[in-house]
C-alpha cells in the first residue's frame, strides 16, 4: 500500500491534534451561506458509520464529521480555491477523495475494498477522470509494486497534459519517496499546467501518514518543507555526516533571545545540522518571524502547521518542541527542552 492510503490514528496520544481537529470541526459547522461545495454519496453495502472529511481550505487544514446513514450521506465544506477532499472511516482508513472548490456538487459511490474503486456520476472533469483512470488500474495503484503505478501516473499525466486528474493521482497515489527530486520536478509541471497548484499545497498539508506505534518510534525518513528563500517544496533527509537538531516553533516563540542564539553556536560548531520548522498559519508570518535571525542554517515551513504533511506522522504533543535525529533518522531526543537537546548532542 502506498503511504498516503493506510492511515491511523491514536487519538489518546495525541490531544493537541484531537482538539485542532474539534475546533476546527466547529469551524466548518459555523459557516453558511452560498460559497460552499457539496458532496453526497453513498457506501457500497449500505453501512451505518461516521465519516471523516478532511482538506485544506481558506488557508486552514479542515476536518470534520459527518454521518452515513444506511450508506447514504451529504457533506458540506467551503474553500474558495481547489482542494484535495479526504473521506476516511473510523481507523482513518482512506475510503476516496474529490476536488472540489465552492460552487461545485459532487456525487460519490464508495467501496470500502479499495478507494481506487470510487464511482463518480456526477461532479467536475478532474473527478470523473480520476476515477475512469483509478477504476482501471485500481490493483495496481493499491498494490505493492509502487514503481510500476508512479509509471501508470506519469504516463496519464502526459497523456493528459491539463487535466486537473492529474494532480489528484499525485497526491493520492504517486509514492514520491522512490525519487523525491523527479517528484518535486513532476508536480511543478503538473501545476503549471492544470492551474491545480493550490490544491497540491492542501496535499503537503493533509495526505498523512500516521505512525502506527506513535511518533516516538517513527524513523525520520524525509521531511517537506519550503526554504524561506523562495515558494517551492524541498525534502530534508537524515543521512549525512551530522545529527540534525529539528525545531517546531511558533512565531509567538522567544526567538531572538532564547532560541536562534543556540542555532547560531550549533551551526558554528559544526557539530550537528539545524533544520528550523516554524509552525504558523502561513508564509507572511512565517517571514515576519524570522527576518531579523540572520540565520545561516535551513528554516522551514509548510502549509498546515501541525497538520503538515511529514510533521503530522511525528505526533507533536506540544509546541515549542526538539528532535534530534541520527543520520540514520532515529530519533535520540524527543522533547520540549532545547536544553535537553543540545545536551543530547553532547
Amino acid at each position: 500500500m502506498t503511504p498516503t492510503l493506510s492511515h491511523i490514528i491514536n487519538a489518546a496520544n495525541q490531544p493537541l491534534r484531537g482538539l485542532a481537529a474539534c475546533l476546527l470541526a466547529c469551524l466548518l459547522t459555523a459557516c453558511g451561506g452560498d460559497d460552499k461545495f457539496t458532496i453526497s454519496g453513498e457506501i457500497a453495502g449500505a453501512p451505518s458509520m461516521n465519516l471523516y472529511m478532511k482538506y485544506y481550505g481558506n488557508s486552514a487544514t479542515l476536518s470534520a464529521v459527518t454521518v452515513a446513514n444506511a450508506g447514504k450521506f451529504e457533506f458540506t465544506g467551503h474553500s474558495s480555491k481547489p482542494t484535495l477532499v479526504e473521506i476516511m472511516d473510523n481507523e482513518a482508513n482512506t475510503l476516496g477523495c474529490l476536488f472540489m472548490q465552492n460552487g461545485d456538487k459532487a456525487s460519490i459511490v464508495i467501496d470500502r475494498r479499495n478507494p481506487f474503486l470510487m464511482k463518480v456520476t456526477a461532479g467536475n472533469e478532474a473527478n470523473t477522470g480520476f476515477a475512469a483512470f483509478a477504476n482501471k488500474h485500481a490493483d495496481a495503484l493499491a498494490g505493492p509494486d509502487h514503481a510500476a503505478a508512479n509509471a501508470l501516473i506519469e504516463d496519464f499525466i502526459n497523456s493528459n497534459a491539463s487535466s486537473a486528474a492529474g494532480a489528484m493521482l499525485m497526491a493520492i497515489a504517486y509514492d514520491t519517496r522512490i525519487d523525491p527530486t523527479h517528484a518535486d520536478s513532476l508536480m511543478r509541471v503538473v501545476a503549471d499546467r492544470t492551474g491545480a497548484g493550490a490544491m497540491l499545497d492542501g496535499y503537503l498539508s493533509t495526505m498523512t501518514e500516521f505512525a502506527m506505534t506513535g511518533g516516538e518510534a517513527a524513523r525520520i525518513d524525509t521531511l517537506r518543507y519550503r526554504p524561506r528563500e523562495m515558494d517551492t517544496t524541498l525534502y530534508f533527509t537524515p543521512k549525512g555526516k551530522l545529527p540534525t537538531l529539528i525545531a517546531f516553533t511558533t512565531e509567538r516563540d522567544a526567538r531572538r533571545d532564547s532560541i536562534v542564539p543556540h542555532f547560531r553556536r550549533i551551526t558554528k560548531q559544526g557539530n550537528a545540522r539545524v533544520l528550523d520548522f516554524m509552525l504558523c498559519r502561513d508564509t507572511m508570518t512565517w517571514r515576519s518571524a524570522v527576518r531579523w535571525d540572520t540565520a545561516t542554517w535551513q528554516q522551514a515551513w509548510a502549509p498546515g502547521g501541525i497538520f503538515a504533511r511529514d510533521v503530522d506522522r511525528l505526533a507533536i504533543p506540544s509546541l515549542p518542541y526538539y528532535i534530534i535525529a541520527d543520520t540514520a533518522g532515529r530519533q535520540i531526543y524527543r522533547g520540549s527542552s532545547l536544553a535537553a537537546a543540545i545536551d543530547s548532542l553532547d
